[in-house]
């Protein structure tokens, strides 16, 4: 595996980004919104 330390932080910020995904799609089934009206509500 050369370079396997220039590949670690883009995995790390593709896991993040999953996360949040993940999260944004959890926080819309919750509270009925859809994921436009959260954005929306957090970059207002």
């Amino acid at each position: 595996m050369p370079n396997s330390k220039e590949t670690l932080p883009a995995r790390r910020f593709a896991r993040i980004l999953i996360a949040a995904l993940l999260v944004f799609v959890n926080l819309s089934t919750i509270t009925g919104k859809s994921l436009m009206e959260i954005f929306n509500s957090i970059f207002r």
